[in-house]
């Protein structure tokens, strides 16, 4: 009897469905065993404190990332958003102030926030033959950063769109869309300009350059024409900026920090716990450093890409850009990581060949062309998949220590720092075989 070997979607299917079972039960143990309150299991405690005045919120809960904003904003006071950002925000606050009701534009907001996100699944949907009530299920309504972006009514969901059409523009070498992908991007959350990354791999660089100049073009129209004094609005933004990166990147962080220097301060404090007794020179140097360890790692990556990105596939250039975009500042709060919805909803869609579906997915697809290795393919789906379901199991429940906080923000950078480095391994061992062959075939 022939027995049908399972293909990387299944697979991910499968360490998807566990993980969104283990979360349910892992959130039922924490509350009733420990008394924990679920929101803060899963996102920040409901009680968040920025209601602006009574019934504002949902119940006791005030969505704090969305009556902050606009609490700096209607005061007249500096934030770390841009002011394209922020901008994001006055809209809804229009249409609450229309109907009278600042919880009208609360609801509008979520609600196209919520809309904004779906449109992922559905677009997976409608670009796959099999399994569709499964994505909806585990994609719309139980990926664990869609529900903490909601939660904080972050407008890290209005993000989502544009990263999937530069996805969709990228593996279609559609370079204008990239574009415009990028420049809509960066105007939600700046740290998206990452995304030029996969263009090094195309030696694209008229394109490149149209995409840093029109993120910065976008940006400077933003400080002239929403803030009175564009050049003072840029030094307060830029000092905050600096100051809000700086002063979390330690031990005082409430377990929502899944920044790669963040994680790796972690793990080099059980290092030293494990091998160096009291000595904290390693965690310290972490701390001082992280932020020239993290441009330092980001030019080498660069470079690298550079270097080797003919052979680097659709699939594994985005592996590397979106991570980076979302890990690589130095505070990365778990609404971050929407990215991994992107992701999954891009590698589970079959491949398309002439304008037709096959049969396979994207990821079978470049695993079987050999664009990717299987390790590494095993690598992408159990991060995109932990990212995608990564409930924190808080550490003062646990036996044993696995980072400060949680299970998941010690282990989810570090895990697509292993993806970036497998897809750049395998780049490489294609390049040398390829100057393999091209010696033998010349003897």
């Amino acid at each position: 009897m022939i027995t049908r070997q399972r293909t990387f979607r299944e697979y991910f299917l499968l360490i998807c469905t566990l993980l969104a079972g283990f979360s349910f039960f892992a959130s039922w143990i924490q509350t009733f065993y420990f008394g924990k309150p679920t929101s803060a299991i899963l996102s920040f405690k409901a009680d968040d404190g920025w209601c602006p005045s009574p019934g504002s919120g949902i119940g006791i809960h005030c969505f704090g990332d969305y009556y902050h904003p606009l609490f700096l904003h209607t005061h007249d006071q500096p934030d770390v958003y841009t002011p394209l950002g922020s901008a994001i925000f006055r809209p809804f606050f229009k249409f609450g102030y229309i109907f009278d009701s600042s919880k009208a534009g609360l609801i509008a907001y979520l609600g196209l926030g919520l809309i904004s996100m779906f449109s992922i699944v559905l677009w997976a949907i409608q670009n796959t033959k099999s399994n569709r009530l499964l994505l909806l299920l585990l994609f719309g309504f139980l990926a664990t950063p869609i529900a903490i972006a909601f939660d904080r009514g972050n407008s890290a969901m209005f993000a989502l769109p544009p990263l999937l059409i530069f996805c969709i523009a990228f593996s279609k070498k559609q370079w204008s869309m990239c574009v415009l992908a990028i420049v809509l991007a960066t105007a939600v959350k700046p740290q998206y300009v990452l995304l030029v990354i996969p263009l090094l791999a195309t030696k694209k660089w008229r394109i490149i350059l149209i995409s840093i100049g029109g993120v910065l073009l976008a940006q400077m129209m933003g400080f002239a024409l929403l803030t009175q004094h564009p050049v003072l609005a840029f030094k307060i933004w830029g000092k905050n900026l600096k100051g809000y990166q700086n002063r979390l990147i330690s031990d005082l962080v409430f377990g929502g920090n899944f920044s790669f220097s963040q994680s790796f301060y972690d793990f080099s404090k059980v290092f030293e716990r494990a091998f160096s007794g009291r000595n904290k020179n390693l965690s310290q140097f972490v701390y001082t450093h992280s932020t020239v360890l993290t441009i330092l790692a980001l030019l080498v990556i660069c470079l690298l890409v550079l270097l080797v990105g003919r052979h680097i596939g659709t699939l594994g250039a985005l592996f590397i850009s979106l991570p980076l975009a979302s890990f690589a500042p130095g505070v990365s709060w778990s609404y971050y990581q929407v990215f991994a919805v992107v992701l999954a909803a891009f590698l589970v869609t079959d491949h398309t060949q002439d304008g037709k579906s096959t049969d396979e997915s994207r990821i079978d697809h470049e695993v079987n062309t050999g664009s990717m290795g299987r390790p590494t393919a095993w690598f992408a789906i159990i991060a995109t998949a932990i990212t995608c379901f990564n409930l924190p199991l808080e550490a003062d429940i646990l036996p044993f220590y696995v980072g400060q906080y949680s299970i998941s923000s010690a282990f989810v950078a570090p895990l697509w720092a292993c993806v970036i480095f497998c897809v750049l391994k395998d780049a490489f061992k294609a390049t040398w075989l390829e100057k393999r062959a091209t010696t033998l075939a010349s003897i």
